[in-house]
């Protein structure tokens, strides 16, 4: 694995779990394990304003994943993505304008699939000619399973007439039953309009669905959508809440001292964890449901545990569906799969001690340590095309550099078990590029002198390139990026998947050199 490792050891892909006792040893003295249950790991899941966190309490560390990612009871890695869709009608039908349509449909993803399946109902057709559509499914709260969103529909008629829908929709990744409208809920409505007008707008009678999110520490505060009964009104919604739920053990609202948005304790009463800075606070009621969403701001994530000073861990808009993981939990072999530092996506290569390994450049990896040449993977460095990453054997690499006679030399091990011919890894250097592909065919721009072998494997591929000291790069530390270009054996059209193993991620496909780290730490 290229530059500091993001995990301990313990959670490379594929290490027994049983590894992870030095790390969770602070969390299971006697006293603090569930005898009951498995002991607890160090690690925490939750999500916010479309992303996903990983808190490491031991390391005092903060990762983060792009989107929305969970793991279901059986192990399955699932993603969750909203998409958008345009529709305009090839042409004019009798005269009729052709306007533009819209809409955002959410889709999900399972492994070992490879295709976005539709995540909740299926979307509405596009209109018919002469007529526009605008559905939306705005984002509220993601918790682990359950996706709330607030669905917005308008459609303009050929008339000019316009047709206003407006929802509360919740979705289970596990296919859990949610929360319907409360029984009785119109008749309520009605009667609250009839007899309380100036409190309630009596237009608002129609129940549109039941929000259920989750607030500070957990407590559930779900909210019940009045809409506008009558066509005049279809446009006006209002979320009211429903009795909120509090969590054992949690600081709701009241309990939070000032300057504190959310608290919740770690395993074993060990400390706290907490969202700090001052959040604008949840209405009681409101006729823009869309406020009671995550903020697009981040706040500082303190981890308080005892006996030490509070540290400043990272930051996170909230901590929607904190999950603290055990030793067992499905989890936990998707970590080192799935999250990168908050900090930075961009991972420097290795670049281990000279005369270390006695490299041959010939393809060969074996004489290679095992510990620089662990594939993994991480979703940020990941750029998807036409399909969808379906887990390590799908596409995993690691990548590290030596020196040998004055030479750079670089060796990559893929793991990929569908070979495809358009397979290649690239590299990308300050002074230029190459590409190599399985056969060990080479490309160069810019880089004379450069050598490439490779090699196959049972379950992928390796390569090795040398590059002369000069075309390297003129410092000791030269700035270089490495990808692997996945193409689908069975997709002609070109799907396929781009990981980055070195350097940084930029734009939608290509990468920027980053300077090697110097493992030895002998080098500026």
């Amino acid at each position: 694995m290229s530059g500091p490792p993001p995990f301990a050891p313990s959670l490379r892909p594929g290490a027994p779990l049983t590894a992870l006792a030095a790390a969770t040893a602070f969390l299971c003295a006697p006293g603090l394990a569930d005898a009951s249950g498995p002991p607890p790991s160090p690690y925490g899941v939750f999500w916010g304003d479309g992303r996903t966190y990983l808190v490491d309490t031991a390391a005092g560390t903060l990762y983060d994943a792009p989107g929305l990612v969970t793991v279901t009871p059986e192990g399955a890695l699932v993603r969750l993505r909203s998409r958008a869709e345009a529709f305009r009608p090839g042409a004019r039908a009798a005269g009729l304008p052709a306007p533009a349509s819209r809409r955002t449909v959410w889709e999900q993803v399972r492994s070992p699939d490879r295709r976005w399946q539709p995540a909740g109902p299926a979307p509405d057709p596009w209109p018919a000619p002469g007529e526009a559509l605008v559905d939306e499914h705005a984002l509220l709260q993601f918790d682990g399973d359950r996706l709330t969103t607030l669905h917005l529909q308008r459609l303009l008629a050929r008339d000019g007439g316009r047709r206003t829908v407006v929802e509360g929709r919740a979705f289970s990744v596990t296919g859990a039953p949610q929360p319907g409208t409360p029984p009785g809920a119109g008749a309520a409505l009605s009667w609250v309009a009839a007899h309380v007008p100036f409190v309630f707008d009596p237009c608002l009678t129609r129940p549109a669905g039941r929000l259920p999110l989750h607030g500070p520490g957990g407590a559930e505060r779900g909210y019940l959508l009045a809409a506008g009964a009558e066509p005049a009104c279809a446009d006006r919604v209002q979320a009211l809440p429903l009795r909120a739920t509090p969590t054992s053990g949690a600081a709701g609202p009241a309990e939070l001292p000032p300057g504190v948005i959310d608290r919740r304790p770690l395993p074993g009463g060990m400390g706290t964890l907490e969202l700090v800075g001052e959040a604008a606070p949840q209405p009681r009621a409101t006729e823009d449901p869309l406020a009671l969403a995550d903020p697009c701001v981040a706040f500082p994530v303190r981890l308080a545990r005892n006996g030490l000073p509070p540290t400043e861990i990272g930051a996170a808009p909230a901590l929607d569906g904190l999950t603290w993981l055990d030793e067992r939990s499905p989890w936990l072999p998707w970590l080192g799969l799935v999250f990168a530092p908050t900090t930075a996506c961009g991972l420097p290569l290795d670049l281990l001690p000279a005369g270390q390994i006695p490299v041959r450049a010939d393809g060969d990896v074996a004489e290679w340590p095992h510990d620089a040449l662990e594939p993994g993977t991480a979703l940020c460095r990941l750029v998807e095309a036409g399909r969808a990453w379906a887990g390590p054997t799908d596409l995993s690499a690691a990548a590290a550099a030596s020196r040998a006679g004055g030479d750079l030399v670089i060796a990559v091990l893929v793991r990929d078990v569908e070979p495809s011919p358009r397979d290649v890894v690239r590299v990308l250097t300050e002074t230029g590029d190459l590409f190599v592909d399985r056969d060990g065919r080479l490309e160069t721009n810019d880089l004379p002198g450069a050598r490439a072998f490779a090699q196959q494997r049972a379950s992928g591929w390796a390569v090795e390139i040398r590059l002369p000291g000069a075309t390297a790069g003129r410092s000791a530390l030269p700035a270089v990026a490495v990808a692997v270009d996945d193409a689908d054996p069975a997709d002609p059209a070109g799907a396929g998947l781009r990981l980055w193993v070195a350097g940084e991620p930029a734009g939608p496909g290509g990468g920027r050199p980053l300077p090697l780290h110097d493992v030895s730490g002998v080098l500026p």
